[in-house]
């Protein structure tokens, strides 16, 4: 397993630390700025769901360093499979949003 000292460990802590600090300020520009055309008409609560599933996947990777202990496998199965599944479940969703707005019925 990998220490969080390692040179690999801390790539991956300052990577994902910076992945997440970015999608945080993602989501409160995005919150800030949701009346404005742009990210009004690209529906920003599911940008923010799709953020949400971002850091979520970037906190997974947290607990593939270190000693692998019960919690530390569960946390990974959980945490990776929840950021992805909330990830893409809001770009699902919105692309059936954008099918039902141009769908000639």
């Amino acid at each position: 397993y990998v220490h969080y000292d390692d040179g690999l460990g801390l790539a991956v802590l300052i990577l994902n630390g910076a992945v997440m600090v970015l999608a945080l300020f993602m989501i409160v520009d995005t919150l800030v700025y949701r009346n404005t055309v742009v990210i009004r008409s690209s529906a920003y609560l599911f940008c923010v769901l799709v953020l949400v599933g971002v850091i979520l996947g970037a906190l997974s990777s947290y607990f593939w360093l270190g000693a692998p202990t019960d919690a530390y496998c569960m946390l990974r199965a959980w945490l990776g499979g929840l950021g992805f599944s909330i990830s893409y479940g809001g770009l699902i969703v919105k692309n059936y949003r954008i099918w039902r707005i141009f769908s000639v019925s």
